[in-house]
């Protein structure tokens, strides 16, 4: 399976006001390239290649399918954003399943090499995994972690070279025991303003003996970078003000995927009973008495 192309936390999606699709375009075209280039063998996503299941065309999806093709394998592992409930039913990765891709929704060992998808528990093997590549969120990198299913640094795959996604930030870790490396990936560009262009531009090559290179994507930067020319795409201010504009209005989201009444997400706001009450006016207009989650 080596050598292989690993790519994170894509986050394709069409949901206005700010799709990723140039984003997406732009990101294919230059896979193609380094796949061939580089005589990949293998093309591993490290999970969230969508959004939530947000739309996506059938043009794009057939986009993402002509990578299929030029690798000997494709590997998918499902990520917290590529299926609704905690690694339960379908998803859009399923539709590659069908055009020869491997999708990875429980612990899986592949030539020794341990994949993990998010709502998994950790494996363990008589052996160390040669390589593991997991969608993991990790306690100590994340200020928010999931409080059900993040993981320690001290609980890592045995495998002296581990990649990951889930956090969209590039960089590398050493483990307390120093035995093992863990590679945060990122998000190829940036796939929200929160993320930054010299942080979300990388994909890695990585071979059979252990070496691997960070590969520059350079697709999206933010206007008036101070290398923004280096990069094929520039979001301007306007674009950040009105994403942020509609995402300051929106009121509901999902929690985990699970789904409890408007009542019961009004109760898990801690605030007085006035501002509750304005927030069940906020959703008084919704027809049925289920939605998914609530945050302010």
């Amino acid at each position: 399976m080596f050598p292989a192309l690993i790519v994170s936390d894509v986050h394709a999606h069409e949901r206005p006001p700010r799709t990723r699709i140039e984003e997406l375009q732009w990101l294919v075209r230059k896979l193609r390239i380094m796949l061939i280039k580089n005589k990949c063998k293998s093309l591993i996503f490290l999970g969230d290649l969508f959004d939530k299941n947000a739309p996506v065309s059938i043009q794009h999806l057939l986009l993402i399918g002509e990578l299929l093709k030029i690798p000997q394998q494709v590997i998918m592992i499902v990520g917290n954003h590529d299926t609704p409930i905690k690694g339960s039913g379908y998803s859009l990765l399923d539709i590659f399943g069908l055009g020869g891709a491997q999708i990875i929704s429980t612990p899986t060992v592949i030539e020794k090499c341990l994949f993990l998808p998010y709502y998994a528990e950790l494996s363990t093997c008589p052996e160390p995994f040669k390589f593991a590549f997991m969608h993991k969120d990790i306690l100590e990198l994340n200020p928010f972690p999931d409080k059900d299913w993040a993981i320690s640094l001290d609980q890592l795959p045995d495998a002296p070279l581990i990649f990951n996604g889930h956090l969209h930030k590039n960089g590398e870790v050493v483990s307390p025991d120093k035995a093992k490396k863990l590679i945060q990936v990122g998000a190829p560009y940036p796939t929200t303003w929160s993320d930054t262009y010299s942080d979300n531009r990388f994909v890695y090559l990585l071979q059979r003996n252990g070496g691997y290179d960070r590969l520059e994507l350079n697709i999206t930067a933010d206007e008036g970078a101070p290398d923004y020319s280096k990069f094929v795409r520039v979001r301007t201010r306007e674009e950040k003000l009105k994403e942020e504009s509609v995402q300051a209005t929106a009121v509901l989201d999902t929690i985990r995927g699970e789904i409890i009444s408007i009542d019961a997400c009004v109760e898990m706001i801690e605030a007085p009973k006035a501002v509750k009450n304005i927030v069940r006016g906020v959703v008084a207009h919704v027809e049925d008495t289920e939605v998914e989650g609530i945050k302010l």
